[in-house]
């Protein structure tokens, strides 16, 4: 009990200097904004993630196809077998080792490249958010922003997500073609 009232008065003495500096600077006066919610609904993240998903899924019918490519050619390999020497049957496994391998590089340069490209696209709609809720502050006279999945409770006067959602759909329907 008396390590927590030593807390508590260490606390109170600690905090005294940051009152009389809120007095100099006034009243917090506070908007909130979900940024997930409009990183993830926004009409250049809806945009973005229909061009992502269409070039995973047409990539991924490629894969399909050279899967299907490799095992016929595996088949082939194994029925021929008996027809060649040890060392032909080995140098042909090795080929076709390495093809699936450069294949498996080749997959995976694609799948770094998209996600490239998403991270990017994300970034760009972070960017222009923050101008977007900058300005809002601004209008409103707000001295400071939270995102709301950091409030508990707060009166939807202090809500500017919508505000937001629509500015940057505004600005930025869509990310300029990369």
């Amino acid at each position: 009990m008396k390590r927590f009232s030593l807390i508590v008065t260490l606390l109170i003495a600690a905090m005294l200097p940051i009152a009389g500096f809120a007095q100099q600077i006034g009243s917090p006066l506070i908007i909130s904004i979900d940024v997930t919610k409009i990183i993830q609904d926004s009409s250049a993240s809806v945009v973005l993630r229909n061009q992502i998903t269409s070039q995973r899924r047409a990539f991924q019918e490629a894969i399909t196809k050279e899967q299907q490519t490799f095992q016929a050619k595996e088949q082939e390999l194994i029925n021929a077998k008996s027809d060649l020497s040890p060392e032909d049957f080995n140098a042909r496994a090795r080929e076709l080792e390495q093809q699936v391998g450069a294949v498996q590089q080749n997959i995976q340069k694609r799948k770094q490249y998209l996600d490239q490209v998403m991270g990017t696209g994300v970034r760009q709609i972070e960017a222009e958010l923050m101008k977007v809720v900058a300005e809002l502050a601004q209008e409103r006279g707000a001295n400071l922003v939270l995102k709301q999945s950091s409030v508990v409770i707060m009166a939807p006067d202090f809500d500017v997500t919508e505000e937001a959602m629509k500015r940057l759909n505004e600005r930025l329907p869509q990310l300029p073609t990369q």
